[in-house]
């Protein structure tokens, strides 16, 4: 029986190549990038190469700069280059770097069209009015941005 049951010590068995004891700790813990990055380099260490890829490609999802933590450890090392995982995840991110910044976008040209008219002196009463009433949930919107 293990007396500690923590990632501290899962990472002193790892770095004592205990790698089952490392792993009954670890698969018990909540998967945050650590554990998950942790987790690669013990599957990978133990020829489980398909749960490798998947935990240290869930731990850089989670937090990006394992993404060049994974360069430091001869086992994620050599996962990245035999499956070009950096390119996979720098291409994930660029997907999600085109919507962020097309909601973004439209968000913003949501904004300028409304102080276009805000500020607009010949605008229709009604459509005034609309604007005016509008106001306070654009200082809402833009203090959320």
């Amino acid at each position: 029986p293990l007396d500690y049951q923590d990632y501290n010590t899962a990472v002193v068995y790892t770095s004592m190549n205990r790698n089952i004891s490392a792993l009954q700790i670890l698969e018990k813990l909540e998967k945050t990038a650590q554990v998950n990055y942790l987790l690669g380099i013990i599957y990978a260490r133990e020829g489980r190469i398909e749960e490798a890829v998947k935990h240290y490609m869930d731990s850089c999802r989670q937090n990006p700069q394992y993404i060049h933590r994974g360069n430091l450890d001869p086992e994620i090392s050599d996962l990245i280059k035999a499956y070009n995982l950096h390119e996979i995840l720098y291409k994930e991110q660029e997907e999600e770097e085109a919507l962020l910044y097309g909601y973004l976008k439209k968000k913003a040209t949501r904004r300028v069209v409304f102080f276009l008219l805000f500020f607009r002196e010949d605008i229709e009463p009604e459509l005034q009015r609309l604007v005016w009433s509008n106001w306070i949930f654009a200082i809402v919107v833009i203090s959320v941005f």
